[in-house]
């Protein structure tokens, strides 16, 4: 992994559930030594958190502190895990968390709301390693879009929940399960890959199958009333 160019962390920026598509892209977890770059260019360390962890608030006069989760990537950044380093990204509007694997590289393409409504079209691009991606509840309507291998993987349209393995070769991994399907576009056609027959490995370092204490206070924070797509994920007793 090359040098970092620069010192800062990660700025803190406030996440509203109407806020632009460039707010959408949430920090949840960074374990481990990872890097970040905004123009594709500079990189800078990503401070190692533990979920939930506080950060400053940005030189704010009262010296409040916010939570992890309410820093954001914004399209073009270009984020770099290390050996042995993840980092989670938790898509607002799609109840959809990504997990950047270790040795790994992913860009953020496009983050875009469709049309007026704040349904999200998010595009990644994947250099090298690989994303495990937990589908929480999917909304309908949002589609995540990652490219890599030659190939694009998509996964859209409305569910409950779902796991997938997505890395650069151009294999995918789809948990049994999940109960949406993975679509695989490449120019000779489309391959739909229904869920598979086992579940993903512990060497597959997924996510857990039931959403985080910040995944929840994400989702129920993001302003779903009214869609109809959504369902309240299932919570332990």
């Amino acid at each position: 992994m090359a040098q970092a160019q620069s010192v800062r962390t990660l700025p803190a920026r406030v996440s509203s559930p109407t806020g632009s598509a460039e707010s959408q892209a949430v920090v949840l977890d960074v374990s481990g030594v990872c890097e970040y770059s905004e123009d594709g260019t500079t990189f800078s360390p990503l401070k190692t958190f533990k979920q939930g962890d506080t950060v400053s608030g940005g030189g704010a006069e009262d010296g409040s502190v916010k939570r992890l989760w309410e820093g954001s990537f914004k399209e073009g950044t270009v984020i770099r895990t290390g050996k042995d380093a993840r980092v989670d990204i938790f898509l607002k509007r799609m109840a959809t968390t990504v997990r950047l694997q270790p040795d790994s590289e992913l860009k953020i393409e496009k983050l875009a709301h469709a049309g007026s409504t704040p349904v999200l079209k998010v595009s990644l691009s994947l250099a090298r390693g690989n994303v495990v991606v937990a589908v929480r509840s999917l909304v309908a309507g949002s589609t995540l879009e990652v490219r890599s291998g030659g190939g694009l993987a998509v996964i859209g349209g409305g569910g409950t929940k779902g796991q997938y393995i997505i890395a650069a070769d151009g294999t995918q991994v789809v948990d049994k399960d999940s109960d949406v399907p993975l679509k695989y576009v490449r120019e000779s056609g489309i391959t739909v890959i229904p869920p598979g027959s086992q579940s993903l490995s512990k060497s597959d370092k997924p996510l857990p199958p039931e959403p985080s204490k910040g995944e929840v206070m994400l989702i129920e924070t993001d302003g779903f009333e009214g869609f109809d797509g959504f369902t309240e994920p299932a919570r332990k007793p």
